[in-house]
């Protein structure tokens, strides 16, 4: 598999899904390897008083955001968006939004403030209808897919599956939009929105769908894999195309697919030795197995690849050597030695 450079949309999701995991975690991973010569190319108190309150402009709404490393929580301001009725909440929800999309692609917050409001009101009629709007809504500018792509991901995603179904409508809209609609400079992000879209009604509709991801923003993949496989032997086909994904830690799944590997490692033990073995020369892959094994799997199952990472101290093929492998495969037999 060949490694890929990061693009704007691809960067910005793996600062992103930091919030799903471990807010923090991946960003710093993302930075460790970016410094590898490999890699550093690519770092180049009644109603009427909460309405008056919170009557403001999108610019306001910004200067209102925190702006903090952490970003959180929600200002007490905007936790009293609460209290407003449903008309009045949804009315607010553009705004809100578009706050949040600028902090989330122009700060990388990961939690930026209102979006938690919204997701527990996302049920109500005001609040599907705003956001519904916003996902559907043609993308003509960077703007647009901003907050297309901040609709799509931070509320509807994640929602529980009989809420889903309030969006079922926007997501069939966006799924059957011509990308050819979309400027050329938005095209690849247009089909994503898409791509996901399409998952989602797919997610619906079968209770059984379960898939590894075939893009590099297909994130719905991953939930039915969280979801929907409870044993090792459900996961053992899917072993294989997770592995994919470890081959470069910048693609926005890595973390994601790694936290699925992770689960039930007496069934991805075996392919990765396999693995290691075919994609000989490909020290970047090859280092990404030998940490996953090294922090996530436990000793007592590490003798199985004793030989196939032996091989890797005894010869370097393709650039194990730049990525110093035998180096760390050494470091790996001797901790497999003293465990032992």
């Amino acid at each position: 598999m060949q490694h890929a450079e990061l693009d704007n949309v691809a960067l910005s999701e793996c600062l992103l899904r930091g919030r799903c995991d471990s807010d923090g975690l991946l960003l710093v991973n993302i930075s460790s390897m970016l410094a590898h010569p490999k890699h550093q190319e690519l770092a180049s108190h009644s109603q009427s008083s909460i309405e008056n309150k919170f009557t403001m402009s999108t610019q306001e709404m910004k200067q209102n955001t925190p702006t903090s490393a952490g970003g959180n929580s929600d200002t007490t301001d905007l936790d009293l968006l609460a209290d407003l009725d449903e008309e009045a909440f949804g009315a607010r929800v553009p705004a809100i939004l578009s706050s949040a999309s600028q902090a989330i692609f122009k700060s990388h917050q990961c939690k930026p403030a209102g979006i938690s409001t919204i997701r527990s009101r996302a049920t109500e009629a005001p609040t599907v209808a705003a956001v519904s709007d916003m996902i559907k809504s043609p993308i003509k500018d960077q703007h647009d897919f901003y907050l297309a792509w901040t609709a799509l991901n931070e509320i509807v995603v994640d929602l529980p599956l009989e809420d889903l179904e309030h969006y079922r409508p926007a997501l069939k809209a966006v799924a059957e939009t011509p990308v050819s609609d979309t400027t050329a400079s938005h095209y690849q992000g247009a089909t994503n929105l898409c791509s996901e879209a399409a998952s989602l009604i797919r997610f619906m509709d079968d209770p059984t769908a379960v898939w590894v991801p075939q893009t590099k923003s297909d994130h719905i993949a991953e939930r039915t894999l969280q979801e929907r496989v409870k044993t090792a032997e459900e996961m053992r086909p899917h072993v294989p195309g997770l592995l994919n994904w470890l081959a470069d830690a910048n693609w926005p799944l890595f973390r994601g697919c790694r936290t699925q590997l992770a689960r039930f490692p007496e069934v991805t033990v075996g392919p990765i030795g396999k693995l290691i073995e075919k994609e000989r020369g490909d020290g970047g892959w090859i280092v990404s197995l030998l940490e996953f094994v090294d922090e996530c799997m436990p000793v007592s199952i590490w003798e199985e690849l004793k030989p196939t990472v032996g091989a890797l101290v005894e010869e370097a093929k393709g650039d194990e050597d730049e990525w110093e492998v035998s180096d760390l495969a050494r470091r790996w037999l001797e901790k497999l030695e003293r465990k032992a």
